[in-house]
Parts: C-alpha cells; structure tokens; sequence
C-alpha cells in the first residue's frame, strides 16, 4: 500500500471529522466514525480482490446511513483506489443520496470537501503506478544492458570458459540466462540483497527469479536449490 494512499485516507478522515464541527446537520454518532476508521484500516490491509468488497460496504454506509455520510471524503479516496473504473466512479450516486437530506451550505461543504478527497486520492495512484512503471523500466534496462554486455565478451571468452560440471548443467535446463545467472550466485550462498548488488537488479526482481525457478525445479527452499546445483536433480529409483 502506498505511503500517499494511506496518508489521504488519515486526510479523508480528518475532512470528515471537520465536516462534524462544521455543522450541526453532519454530527455523527461514534460507531460512524468506528466503522470509518476500521474502513479505512481494512483497505490498507486487504488484498488486492477484496478491496472492491471493502469499497462497496463503504458505498453502502454512504447511501444507507445517515451519520456516516459526514465521512463522505473517505469513502471519495477509498473508491479513487481501486483499480476498476466503474468502482471509482460509483461513490457519486451513494454521495448525492447521503447529501440529499442537507441543507444547500451543509453539502456545499460536504461535496467539496469529497472532490478534494478524490482528487488527492487519484493523484495518489497515478503516482504509486508511475513509481511502479519506472521500476520496471529500470530493470528492465539494467538486464538489457547486462545481456549486450554479455553477448559481446560471450564470443572473445567461449573457448577459454570451463565446460560446466554435468550437475550444473541439469540445474540449468529449463531456466532463461537470467534466471541461471541467479542460480549460480545463490548457490555461492548469496543472499537475495547481494546477488540484486552483484547483477544490477532489485531485490524484488531477484525474489520473483528465485521464486520462478523453485517453481520450474519443484523445489521448496534456498537449501534445495544449492544441492540441486552442485549435486543434479534426484532421480527417483
């Protein structure tokens, strides 16, 4: 979860305890503000595929329960956070019913203060996707400039580059370059950090190669691999 995301869901909070002050027609009770919170707390820790769900009991507070409606700015950030354009377009309907039974200044006030909160949220994570883009593009670059750099010295290197013992090359079948590139610094006893040091990638990307060959090895751990590397796959008898 976004550091922004969850600041502006401390900011959606903050709008909605301002809008309590603000005017007598939005005091709400405490459970709102309890559920509010709890909202606010079960988006930040959800997973991806229940987010939506969490987004719809908001939505459903919104329209359904008059006190909640004060926190009309966190339900805003809470749907500008997913990633299905009808999720974060459908707090409009439950808003105008919560804003409904108003005065005009009270949700005046109110409705704006839910465009602010939505538009901070949006900004949010169009951001955290931009960082997420950019990190991909990094290493992507890094293993392309890694790669021609290995294709050039490959030919000057070939005939002096010791034949692999015949355990390594079993543990290598089936890998792409870079995931054997992996391997072989793992089974130096490298940890994730140092072998992301040492090929010029992310920690993230070296977990998600090791990840890649456990599964294609059918192994269970770091252990397996190392034994597999120096000793060969176990043929069942």
């Amino acid at each position: 979860m976004p550091v922004d995301r969850t600041m502006n869901h401390a900011v959606a909070l903050t709008l909605g305890i301002a809008a309590q002050l603000l005017s007598p027609a939005l005091e709400p009770y405490a459970p709102a503000f309890l559920a509010a919170l709890c909202l606010a707390c079960l988006l930040d820790l959800a997973r991806p595929r229940w987010r939506d769900a969490v987004t719809a009991a908001a939505l459903a507070l919104l329209a359904l329960w008059g006190p909640f409606a004060a926190f009309g700015p966190l339900v805003a950030a809470l749907a500008a956070s997913s990633r299905r354009r009808w999720v974060r377009l459908a707090w409009l309907a439950p808003a105008a019913v919560s804003l409904a039974p108003m005065g005009p200044t009270a949700a005046a006030g109110l409705a704006l203060l839910e465009a602010v909160a939505f538009t901070l949220a949006v900004r949010s994570e169009a951001s955290a996707a931009e960082r997420v883009a950019l990190t991909a593009l990094r290493d992507g670059l890094r293993e392309r400039v890694i790669a021609l750099g290995e294709e050039n010295t490959a030919l000057a290197d070939e005939a002096a580059r010791p034949v692999a013992a015949p355990a390594a090359e079993a543990a290598l079948e089936g890998l792409t370059d870079r995931e054997r590139s992996v391997l072989a610094l793992v089974a130096e006893g490298l940890d994730n950090r140092e072998v992301a040091g040492r090929l010029y990638l992310s920690e993230g990307t070296v977990r998600n190669h090791v990840s890649a060959i456990l599964r294609k090895k059918e192994l269970r751990n770091r252990a397996q691999l190392v034994s597999l590397y120096y000793r060969g796959p176990v043929v069942a008898p």
